[in-house]
């Protein structure tokens, strides 16, 4: 509470001009938020280790293992070389099935024209150096 005592508050001493200025609020020209806000965001970068975090205070250390094992798993889980992998694994893990993003209905990687297409067998044999 004492360091809050040296920020003023800001106050509205006239009403505000929109013709000039624009549209605006007295919610915008406030702080950004709480100290504690800003705090949490830097300690915890994202959303997954944020979900650890607080996964290991509610269920252990060792569930948070176990979803971290899981995770590395099912990043690594390939179709045959030539074949596009859809990581669906991964994405039910990470919670990533349950909503639309950007990525999943427009410009999806398999659908671009670019890049060689391989058949499975021509890719097998460039991978086992028999080709």
């Amino acid at each position: 509470m004492a360091g809050m005592m040296g920020k003023a508050m800001p106050m509205a001493r006239a009403p505000h001009d929109q013709m000039r200025f624009g549209f605006s609020s007295f919610a915008q020209d406030a702080s950004a938020g709480h100290p504690l806000e800003a705090m949490n965001k830097a300690r915890i970068p994202n959303e997954f280790d944020f979900k650890m975090d607080l996964a290991g205070k509610v269920y252990g250390s060792a569930f948070v293992m176990r979803m971290k094992t899981e995770v590395a798993t099912l990043s690594q889980a390939q179709h045959l070389p030539g074949l596009p992998s859809s990581m669906l694994g991964l994405e039910t893990v990470l919670g990533r099935d349950e909503t639309v993003e950007f990525e999943d209905y427009l410009d999806p990687p398999a659908d671009r024209p670019e890049g060689p297409r391989f058949r499975v067998h021509e890719a097998m044999e460039i991978q086992y150096g028999l080709m």
